[in-house]
């Protein structure tokens, strides 16, 4: 159930955020009271206009309103297409940084396809090896030594081998988790510079809705009173 405010809430609420040099229309009195209706600040709002007193002047009056609302609709609007190119100019560099980040990710990949290939060649020596070995024995030679050089050749390129695939698969994971990292910060910071740039978008939309409603009252009321006068 929502609280009961005052008329005297509404003012004292209006004025207080006028004298901080903030916007003072029913959305931000609405926020800063956290209670009652956004009708019901609407009407107290008109209500506290209408009390106010009228300016001698309605021709300057309404034209120096005017005026103040082209400047305040103008700067809203460009602060809003400045926020927007921002978001624009941010999401570019993101996109490209991406590329090239993918790019990376590609060059890796070709890596790692070189690599098997040194594998399967690494697997074909090895196994010729093993094949003299066996020719060797079988046959019943006496040349101890060949035997002996192919088991050390075999050795070898094992021992060549792992440690080559290891260098390789331990590069290979190191670049693939800096990408994925540096991919993933990336997006957090897109989307957050996103949504801090979506927000204040909305407040200066919103500012430009409570100027458009106060210019639309304020006409309202001066029409009245020039009807009145001409009455």
């Amino acid at each position: 159930m929502k609280s009961v405010i005052t008329k005297q809430d509404v003012l004292s609420t209006r004025d207080s955020l006028l004298a901080k040099g903030k916007p003072a229309g029913a959305r931000a009195i609405y926020a800063h009271l956290g209670q009652g209706s956004f009708t019901t600040i609407t009407k107290f709002l008109c209500e506290i206009e209408a009390d106010a007193p009228k300016p001698e002047n309605q021709a300057e009056a309404q034209e120096a309103f005017r005026q103040f609302w082209s400047l305040a609709t103008d700067a809203g609007r460009k602060d809003a297409e400045a926020q927007i190119k921002e978001l624009e100019d941010t999401q570019l560099g993101l996109t490209e940084e991406n590329e090239r980040l993918q790019a990376e990710l590609q060059q890796t990949h070709e890596r790692a396809v070189g690599l098997e290939k040194a594998q399967i060649g690494l697997n074909q020596d090895l196994r010729q090896a093993f094949e003299a070995a066996e020719k060797a024995r079988a046959s019943g030679e006496s040349h101890a030594s060949k035997f002996a050089n192919a088991l050390e050749r075999i050795e070898r390129l094992q021992i060549e081998h792992a440690q080559a695939l290891k260098s390789q698969r331990e590069g290979f994971e190191k670049s693939l988790a800096q990408a994925n990292t540096r991919i993933i910060n990336l997006e957090e910071e897109l989307n957050t510079e996103k949504s801090d740039l979506q927000r204040r978008l909305e407040l200066s939309l919103n500012r430009v809705h409570d100027l458009e409603v106060t210019l639309a009252r304020a006409e309202t009321k001066l029409e009245a009173i020039n009807q009145k006068h001409r009455s």
